[in-house]
């Protein structure tokens, strides 16, 4: 867990997710968006997906698949 936050915590608000389309019924959904990053940021945009299952009010579970970077606006 350790290791995992320390890879994590300094990217924390320098990437905001775009295009959100959310599917499923609760408890469960699948959220699928495009991850862009701040200004400066070396991390290239890219879709993602996340699996998310609640218990009650509370999030029991999420799953964070990363896809394909995107192509930069003007790229190919």
């Amino acid at each position: 867990r350790d290791p995992m936050l320390d890879a994590i915590l300094p990217a924390v608000g320098q990437a905001w997710a775009t295009n959100l389309r959310v599917f499923g019924h609760g408890p469960e959904f699948v959220v699928v968006y495009e991850h862009e990053t701040a200004p400066g940021v070396a991390r290239p945009p890219m879709r993602m997906a996340e699996y998310i299952r609640f218990r009650g009010e509370q999030i029991a579970e999420i799953e964070v698949f990363v896809g394909r970077t995107l192509a930069a606006p003007g790229g190919s």
